[in-house]
């Protein structure tokens, strides 16, 4: 009885252990299958590409953007794009989301080359109103000579943005470092941009010289609050 009980119990022991090893066997291809199918689709756990298909805007300054557009102005026909496709490529923060009106000159070696601009604003936000009136200044500029491709390196840029715009009785409430001014007359206009003139009886010079006006001539002025930018 003793000896019976050993030998079932060996027997017993052999057939589980055949059963084990079968089942390992069966087991191995489910494994393999799945370590191939990951290889297979290596991108499963990636993000999608659609994720990545807007470009990132850059976020830029004003004058960062005029030059984007000089250079832009004088780049080979196949690199050159289009004012609105270089408009969207530069992102609008919320201090830039406002329309006001804007002024932009390029100089050189502190004298203007080319400069264009309106007191009242033209565009829905500065990053689109500097982008088109740096590219006005160097297509409509009419009382300089032509920025030239070789000038380019010595090329520097002010953005004058327009905060406000008050009528005054008199040149003393001017002070021309820091205020830009407006003359007008007879249908006739001209700006004169803070740090343009040396002092306020200058400014008033230059300005009805640039309009064409006569000094005997009354006009009306308007002293511009403005930002700055270089």
């Amino acid at each position: 009885m003793h000896t019976l009980l050993i030998v079932l119990i060996l027997s017993a022991c052999i057939l589980l252990a055949a059963s084990h090893d079968g089942g390992s066997e069966k087991g191995r291809p489910g494994v393999n299958s799945s370590v191939i199918s990951s290889e297979q689709n290596p991108q499963k756990n990636q993000k999608d590409p659609k994720d990545f298909s807007i470009t990132e805007k850059e976020q830029a300054g004003l004058t960062r953007i005029a030059m984007a557009v000089l250079d832009n102005h004088f780049a080979p026909d196949g690199d050159k794009v289009s004012l609105a496709d270089l408009t969207d490529s530069f992102e609008v923060p919320n201090n830039y989301n406002i329309p006001a009106g804007l002024f932009v000159t390029f100089y050189k070696d502190g004298k203007t080359r080319a400069c264009w601009g309106s007191v009242q604003p033209i565009h829905p936000d500065l990053v689109k109103a500097t982008v088109y009136t740096a590219e006005d200044a160097l297509n409509k500029e009419y009382r300089h000579r032509p920025i030239t491709r070789a000038e380019l390196k010595d090329i520097k840029v002010q953005v004058t943005v327009v905060k406000q715009s008050v009528p005054i009785g008199s040149h003393h409430e001017l002070n021309p470092l820091h205020d830009g001014l407006l003359l007008k007359a007879r249908g006739k206009g001209a700006v004169i941009l803070p740090g343009e003139a040396s002092d306020p009886h200058h400014q008033i010079v230059m300005a009805r010289l640039k309009a064409g006006i006569r000094p005997v001539e009354s006009c009306e002025l308007y002293r511009l609050k403005t930002d700055v930018y270089k």
